[in-house]
């Protein structure tokens, strides 16, 4: 599989910022995205490798993993064949402990649907290295069940469903993902990028206080009989608020604009 070259344009960013701020659409998806004038970390991967990433593949005991960011977008594969038949690879931010926050993520492209599979963005993530221990939140593409489900990892299940919305991704189309945490409230929303009319295809939120802080990153996971899962991610983004402040028209918007554009390769 060959990843799609593209950067978000400073158009692009534009539609997507008008989309945030139209009237409603703010408050049903990310009621608080005026708070995040603080870009934490920011990665086009355009330096054509992943420094200042940690690779996670012990969650589901699998092996051959892959991460690889030569093309200047962010390539991840994983075998199934693990604890009961899965395949994990995941890769967080080295050194970052987010709380209440914001991430972002494209995903450029994917490859396969199986039994069970699925990717996506994650936050307040722990447990990374140890196997079936992660934990946190996250917002997931299942392509076999044609769904984007608000997931929170580890116990009682490893895969607990906070809610789901029935949503069909056109492979080879680029999305973006987003996943809000603030107190006790999750959100995660899907997002189409680099299409006529930019516009948000899905959003699911909940209300869970299980874990406060943590990682920030990405991952894909798959099973037996899917032999791989391979999916490309590209400029992924964490933001955190500054309290109090409506600044999103002001340096937030310069923030949110330096995080969307990017240039075309």
């Amino acid at each position: 599989m060959t990843p799609m070259n593209t950067k978000t344009t400073p158009t692009s960013a534009a539609v997507i910022l008008a989309a945030l701020l139209l009237p409603g659409t703010q408050t049903q998806v990310n009621a608080s995205i005026d708070w995040y004038s603080n870009v934490a970390y920011q990665n086009n991967f355009s330096s054509l490798n992943d420094t200042g990433w940690t690779h996670l593949s012990a969650f589901a005991l699998s092996t051959g993993q892959t991460w690889d960011a030569s093309t200047g977008a962010y390539r991840l594969t994983a075998p199934a064949g693990g604890y009961n038949g899965y395949g994990f690879v995941g890769s967080v931010v080295t050194g970052l402990t987010l709380g209440n926050g914001y991430v972002q993520s494209d995903v450029v492209t994917w490859q396969g649907v199986g039994t069970y599979g699925g990717f996506g963005v994650g936050s307040r993530l722990s447990g990374l290295a140890t196997p079936l221990g992660l934990t946190g939140y996250a917002i997931v593409y299942e392509p076999y069940g044609a769904d984007i489900r608000l997931q929170r990892l580890g116990p009682p299940s490893i895969f607990n469903n906070l809610g789901s919305m029935s949503v069909t991704l056109t492979p080879g189309s680029q999305y973006a993902f987003t996943l809000e945490t603030t107190g006790s409230s999750i959100v995660g929303s899907l997002w189409n990028v680099g299409q006529v009319g930019t516009s948000l295809v899905g959003s699911v939120s909940a209300t869970d206080a299980t874990y406060a802080s943590g990682s920030a990153g990405v991952f894909a996971v798959n099973i037996t009989p899917m032999p791989v899962v391979d999916v490309t991610f590209d400029n992924f983004a964490v933001m955190i608020p500054e309290p109090g402040s409506l600044s999103l028209l002001g340096l937030g918007l310069a923030g949110f604009l330096a995080v969307r554009a990017r240039r075309t390769k």
